[in-house]
């Protein structure tokens, strides 16, 4: 790793030739779609070309234009060949159209025309336009037919045609968050709905391609021929139909019997195009979730104090509380479900160490091995994970979120959790118990524009009572109940109520004022009183900007045993034990949310060298000279180290520190 490395001030380390460039919109949206090119179509960086000049005919005028990625069979000679490319690419910025006279659709043709063995290209400015195209001869004149993707290194285009399991792709970086943004956006624009009803109708689609991809063969799809006839978008419309019939099956909870796909037939089929190349269910975790929350926060906004927890919060809370695979885990706002969905995935990271002891070399499960593991994950998230929410359009998201990382389905309702658990649904009552949770993982609603002033409601809190301070300082709760109180009061009562006396653990986000307004005072004395202060995390002002400036910190307790809270309450006094306190003064990104990254004392900042590990990969490659496809396999190796920038951020190092804390100090999880 270096970590000294002198970069110039808004460059960036070029994927493919490992110079440096200027960061501008467009030279994003290439080196997004040169790593897609490694790691997704497993082409080699050393069969890459950026900026590659070629001569066109442009209205009689011969011009150089530039291709801005070119790419040669593994076994060309001469890069210089133009004759010799065999997939030509053009980005551009996110604002270009594909009809721009310079840089558009047509320029891509016309240097596919002068490349004699150049059959594919793709024209693309990240967010809102992808065309691929073949380039076809008919009668010594070139045609260019639209089509669903290219085929990567060792595949043709029959096989991307006709998909199997085996062709489904690992999305990378950014890949999967350009796919639903221009899934979204195509759906606003061609089908005359909000945005937001977009999103719930791409939601549904999100579902088929996943229910598709644990069945056997491929429903999800469309082939070229399908996209460009009314006919064919009737076929694609059905399949995802009967897709969405099992779903509504298999999600009884999130869709209603008289739910529809409420889409155009076309609009369905390029949705389809968009998606049916990917593998949902194995890409990494961080891309889907990346992908995911964005969208998400871009149409649920919070209009109820929800604003959704960054990443990295929830990242360093699951790490601090570490659950296991005995630990049942609650979010009583879950939101979106970022909380579950982390604490899942950091249990099912457990589960597959244990069961790799058993596989060939620890890396290869025998088919019954990778059945048993996936039982294992489906008990653990079946048996284990609960969320709820007042709102039932983020239970609807939850379940997607939860669905989309590693197959968790979990207990997800949308009741108030701050109701008395009498109100809620019979079958709700059944699963979702008091004291009964080991982990207990949340960000509530909270804002004095929220406060709860239902008497039924505030009669099951002590902390909804007016208290009063004794002559000896503690504090003592009255008869007598306030009017209205800030949902995040109760929030801590409810978490405490939920969790097991004596064992059970909860991480809280919670505004400031609860930790030093002299007011709520009484709220930390029954906090003192009824749990063991493990941590506090002061949180920055930059955390949940742009969306709330709220100082907000996130408190960490454990529920005392009920005989230590009796004896607290009585006496007023509590033993003393060591509590965790960390201020995190950075969190990677800046009050308007832009990232900001790791400098050296003078200001500079640090670049760090990422290694992408050797990937064997059997490249195929289809040479076409008009009488046929020859065909050369080789068995070739890329590795690739480049320079990247990592965010400054505190929270990773806090969460070690805790764990180190709690061994020095012989405190249990």
């Amino acid at each position: 790793m270096t970590d000294n490395v002198v970069v110039p001030e808004g460059y960036i380390q070029d994927f493919i030739t490992g110079e440096f460039l200027k960061d501008t919109p467009k030279e994003y949206v290439r080196q997004d779609m040169a790593r897609v090119l490694f790691h997704e179509y497993n082409f080699r960086i050393e069969d890459m070309e950026r900026d590659y000049s070629i001569t066109i005919d442009d209205d009689g005028k011969r011009q150089r234009k530039t291709a801005d990625i070119a790419i040669f069979p593994s076994d060309s000679t001469d890069h210089s060949d133009f004759n010799q490319v065999r997939y030509l690419f053009i980005v551009e910025a996110p604002d270009t159209s594909p009809n721009n006279k310079a840089r558009g659709t047509d320029i891509l043709h016309a240097m596919m025309a002068v490349c004699k063995e150049c059959e594919f290209g793709i024209w693309t400015n990240g967010t809102t336009e992808r065309k691929a195209f073949r380039r076809i001869e008919k009668r010594f004149e070139y045609t260019f037919e639209e089509i669903i993707d290219i085929p990567g290194a060792g595949k043709t285009l029959e096989e991307i045609e006709n998909l199997t399991k085996d062709d489904l792709r690992i999305a990378v970086g950014e890949s999967l968050l350009h796919t639903f943004k221009r899934c979204h956006n195509y759906i606003a624009a061609n089908q005359g709905i909000k945005k937001d009803q977009a999103f719930w109708e791409l939601l549904k689609l999100i579902f088929c391609k996943i229910f598709d991809e644990r069945n056997t063969g491929i429903e999800f799809y469309v082939r070229s021929s399908e996209r460009t006839s009314m006919d064919g978008q009737q076929r694609v419309m059905n399949r995802v139909n009967r897709l969405f019939a099992d779903v509504k099956k298999s999600y009884g909870k999130i869709f209603r019997d008289a739910d529809e796909i409420y889409l155009q037939p076309r609009v369905v089929a390029y949705i389809v195009s968009q998606l049916q190349s990917y593998d949902l269910l194995r890409s990494p975790i961080d891309v889907k979730g990346t992908a995911y929350e964005e969208i998400v926060s871009d149409n649920l906004k919070g209009d109820r104090g929800q604003f959704f927890t960054p990443r990295n919060v929830i990242r360093m809370a699951v790490q601090m509380l570490n659950p296991t695979e005995e630990h049942s885990i609650i979010d009583p706002a879950c939101g979106t479900g970022g909380f579950l969905v982390e604490s899942l995935n950091h249990v099912i990271a457990q589960i597959r160490q244990d069961e790799q002891k058993n596989w060939q070399d620890n890396k290869t499960p025998t088919q019954k091995q990778q059945s048993e593991l996936v039982a294992r994950i489906q008990k653990y998230a079946i048996n284990h994970i609960y969320g709820v929410d007042f709102d039932p359009d983020l239970v609807k998201a939850t379940q997607m979120n939860m669905v989309m990382n590693n197959d968790g389905q979990g207990h997800l309702f949308p009741v108030n959790s701050l109701d008395n658990p009498y109100n809620w649904p019979e079958d709700v009552q059944k699963e979702l118990k008091l004291e009964n949770f080991d982990i207990v993982l949340t960000n509530p609603p909270f804002g004095s524009k929220l406060e709860i002033d239902d008497p039924a409601v505030l009669r099951m809190y002590e902390l909804a009572r007016k208290w009063e301070k004794r002559d000896d300082g503690t504090w003592m709760p009255t008869g007598t109940f306030q009017k209205k109180i800030p949902p995040e009061v109760l929030f801590i009562e409810r978490c405490w109520q939920l969790l097991k006396p004596g064992t059970g653990r909860m991480g809280i986000v919670l505004p400031d004022g609860i930790l030093s307004n002299p007011d709520l005072e009484y709220v930390r004395a029954w906090i003192m009183r009824n749990c063991q202060v493990l941590a506090s995390i002061d949180l920055p002002v930059e955390t949940f900007l742009p969306h709330t400036g709220t100082q907000t910190s996130m408190l960490f307790l454990k529920r005392k045993h009920k005989s230590a809270g009796l004896y607290n309450k009585i006496s007023g006094f509590d033993d003393e034990y060591a509590v965790f306190m960390a201020i995190a003064e950075k969190v990677g990104k800046d009050r308007r949310a832009n990232p900001i990254y790791k400098r050296d004392p003078s200001g500079v900042e640090l670049w760090f060298d990422e290694i992408y590990e050797d990937v064997s990969k059997t490249v195929e490659f289809g040479v076409n000279d008009l009488k046929g496809h020859y065909h050369t396999e080789q068995e070739v190796k890329s590795t690739v180290t480049r320079k990247v920038k990592r965010l400054d951020d505190d929270l990773p190092e806090i969460a070690q520190a805790f764990r180190l804390f709690l061994t020095e100090n012989s405190i249990e999880d």
